[in-house]
Parts: C-alpha cells; structure tokens; sequence
C-alpha cells in the first residue's frame, strides 16, 4: 500500500517538474522571459537591443554579439555543418524586430526580423573608397538559408594579352586603384583588377584570362534592374553591410556554448 503512495508521489514530482520545465520553455520561446533572463542593452550607435541577442558570455539563450570598448556592435559568424568554420567577425549596424511572435515568424510569414552587418574593412570607410579594398573575410551567398534582397560582390583579377578578346566594361569594372594594377614580377602583362557589376554571373561565364580573388555579399533594395551594379552604389553598399534574416542565424548558431541559441530555432 505505501510503495503505491510514494510511487504516486514521485510521479505526481515528476509531472509537475515537467510542467515547470515546458512553462519555462514556452515562455523563453514567446519571448516573455526577456525582462529578466534577457534584458535589452545598447553598445554605441546600436541602442536596445532585444531578444533574441545577448551580449557573449550570457548563459541565457540566443545569438550571442560582442560589444567591443563600449562602441562597436560585433557579431561573430559560424558555420557549424557539416563541421565548424569560422566564417568572420562583423560590424552590426543596424537590428530591426518588427514581431515577437516567434511561431508565426519561423513559419516563414514575416520577412522583417534582421541583423544588418558589414565587413569590418568596410564599415567605417569612406564608401568612395571601399571598392580600392578587399573583404577582410570573404563570404559565399550560399550559406545564407534566407537570401532576401542578397546579392554576391565579386573580386576578380584578369590578365588579357594580345589576341584576346577585350573584358566587356559593362560587366567588368575597372577598380580606380593604382595598387592593383601592378604588374607581375614573373611577366610583363599586368594583372588589372576589376569588380563584376552582373551579379548574377556564375563561375562557369567567367572570362578565362580571370580569377576571382575575394567574395561577400551586399543588401540591394533598389526594385529595377538588379543585375547590373556601378561602382557608386556597390559602393555605398560595402559601406552600409547587408541583412541577415535571423532563421539564417539559426543555422550559423552554435548550440553548445553560452547557453545556446534561441530556442525559436529549434
């Protein structure tokens, strides 16, 4: 009769216990936990930042950023499948939440959840001279799982000797950097540097008398042609960095470390 009882009372521990753990979880995943688990916080331009960003070091979950010397937003960049690779430390410039409905987001019909980042070569430039310099790291479009508004930049050095067929300019942009003209110590033909301004164009189509040197992306919200980018704008586009949508950052969030990632994610 009393092995019954304290059976039952185990079991009713067990229940409650479990109960307490889902209300828990429901409430981190509503983001109603956020008063007290994770508190907004400001580094330099970028002021209150919410859920589901925490500053690194946190045992609570979500995306961990780096506030550096109380000034600069940073956000480290991981791809952890098939096996870990650091992809790069960004500048965050911008976070915009626009729901906290985090069901309703991850089911795909809210497009308005981002983090705008730049390449630290790039961010605190003069944007008329951002195309005279290469991504401190260079990033594929592929990794993104949600690519909005994402469009490749592309590097390339080519080396055209007679009797080949000129570089469309339209295509291939001359970089107006003196450096990167040079010419090679092994020939007399100079390697000339250049940005593609089609990004669209594929591996495949590149000229052959070319080979890419550095890739990263840039946010282009302009609804005409997109194909085709200046140097002006691709440009000021280094300069203001591109949006992340946050279910891309559920798939470069490393679970294991500082109390894992947002619990949306999973």
């Amino acid at each position: 009769m009393w092995h019954l009882l304290f059976a039952f009372i185990a079991s009713f521990q067990i229940i409650l216990m479990l109960i307490g753990g889902y209300s828990r979880i429901h409430d981190l995943y509503q983001g109603t936990d956020k008063r007290t688990c994770l508190p907004s916080f400001s580094c330099g331009e970028v002021k209150e930042i919410p859920y589901p960003f925490k500053l690194q070091g946190s045992k609570c979950p979500g995306f961990p950023v780096i506030c550096q010397d109380n000034t600069t937003l940073l956000l480290n960049l991981t791809l952890n499948y098939p096996a870990p690779r650091f992809l790069g430390t960004y500048h965050v410039k911008k976070i915009n939440i626009s729901t906290t409905d985090w069901e309703h987001y991850m089911s795909g019909l809210d497009d308005w959840n981002w983090i705008q980042i730049a390449d630290t070569n790039f961010a605190s430039k003069d944007s008329a001279s951002s195309v005279c310099l290469l991504p401190r790291y260079s990033i594929r479009l592929a990794i993104f799982s949600y690519r909005y508004n994402l469009k490749p930049v592309t590097w390339v050095r080519c080396r055209k000797t007679k009797g080949h067929a000129q570089l469309d300019p339209a295509t291939y942009l001359p970089l107006p950097c003196p450096r990167n003209n040079a010419s090679s110590s092994s020939s007399s033909v100079p390697w000339r540097s250049y940005l593609l301004s089609n990004t669209s164009m594929t591996v495949e189509q590149l000229d052959r008398s070319c080979q890419i040197v550095a890739t990263t992306v840039i946010s282009y919200d302009n609804n005409g042609d997109q194909e085709g980018l200046n140097l002006t704008a691709i440009s000021s586009q280094l300069q203001m960095g591109f949006r992340v949508d946050l279910r891309s950052l559920c798939h470069l969030c490393d679970s294991k470390i500082d109390g894992g990632c947002p619990l949306f994610c999973f």
